[in-house]
């Protein structure tokens, strides 16, 4: 079964930070494999003034020292890699300035506001349900304007910055609470008139950040067979629907044929499915084709939730989500 691509009013880029927390950054050298071994120096061998711009950035994002060994010196750059291989900094030749910082601590090592917070975050999320943290990662780019520590586990992960916080815990789905499910069952069988289906995944989601319109609190459900995918999201404040998807295999979201499909036909594909689910008259909305050749259409409509559909080749709606006028899902 092909994975499901959730909408992008769904989980926002916020999510994907912490979907998978990152291996040690690699910043590869240009060139044969001998020039690059040519290339390496140790870290005695930098400028001293290097050497205590890359101590500092390392003490002051992590408060801890750490002990450095290869260097690699790389157009432009010195990549400069910790002893045991797992962090790296880079810091820009012409200007001494650092380029980015990818530090890997134990959880143990991690300073303890830092640990209270994220056991506190899950706490809300999960209950008294354990969690076992195997990987801690504090990252921060040039550009950025805040560090970010992520950290996870089986099943979970967790990452801050000091003005934001995106939690993400997943389920078996008889753990879930039994009114999402029940809210789950019930829209997949008013979507599609009444077909069994069966869900195999769960996730929760707390995305709290700057930007109101991309924060959400919410449950994930996956489930599906060899011929379908079904992904339903439901706020978890709410309990209500905010998007639900019964994807068939046969169904491109990309061809050329899409860009031959008229605005009333589509219309009159998700205007039904939009009243029905969410209680939405697309009457006066506009509507929008994300891409010529995509099946993508959003339907907004000034101080009113705005409206995601894909319809098919065959002028079915397959897909729906809803975002509240004020941005944030929960």
């Amino acid at each position: 079964m092909k994975p499901f691509k959730i909408s992008m009013l769904s989980i926002s880029a916020a999510a994907l930070v912490i979907a998978s927390i990152p291996g040690p950054v690699t910043h590869a050298a240009k060139g044969s494999t001998q020039q690059e071994q040519a290339q390496d120096m140790k870290f005695s061998d930098l400028d001293p003034k290097i050497q205590e711009t890359a101590k500092k950035w390392v003490t002051d994002l992590s408060g801890k020292n750490m002990e450095f060994a290869r260097v690699l010196n790389q157009d432009g750059v010195w990549v400069i890699e910790s002893k045991d291989g797992k962090s790296q900094l880079s810091i820009i030749k012409k200007t001494g300035e650092m380029e980015y910082v990818n530090i890997f601590l134990t959880f143990d090592q991690l300073d303890d506001t830092w640990k209270n917070k994220a056991m506190t975050a899950l706490k809300n999320m999960a209950g008294e349900r354990e969690f076992k943290v195997e990987r801690v990662d504090i990252n921060r780019h040039a550009n950025d304007k805040e560090t970010r520590t992520s950290m996870g586990g089986k099943g979970f992960a967790v990452s801050f910055t000091d003005s934001s916080q995106v939690v993400t815990v997943e389920y078996p789905i008889k753990e879930v609470d039994r009114s999402v499910l029940q809210t789950v069952e019930q829209a997949l069988k008013q979507f599609t008139g009444g077909t069994a289906h069966k869900l195999t995944s769960a996730t929760r989601y707390d995305i709290n950040i700057n930007d109101p319109r991309e924060q959400a609190d919410i449950w994930s459900l996956w489930g599906g067979d060899k011929k379908q995918s079904l992904y339903v999201q439901v706020g978890a404040k709410t309990g209500k629907v905010t998007q639900i998807s019964v994807t068939k295999e046969e169904t491109p979201e990309k061809d050329k044929a899409y860009g031959s499909l008229k605005a009333d036909k589509v219309k009159a594909a998700a205007a039904p499915a939009a009243k029905k689910m969410f209680g939405i008259d697309l009457k006066d909305y506009a509507m929008e084709q994300t891409n010529r050749y995509e099946n993508h259409f959003v339907f907004a409509k000034k101080g009113s939730p705005t409206l995601e559909a894909r319809i098919d080749l065959k002028g079915n709606c397959y897909s729906l989500a809803v975002k509240p006028a004020n941005g944030k899902v929960e």
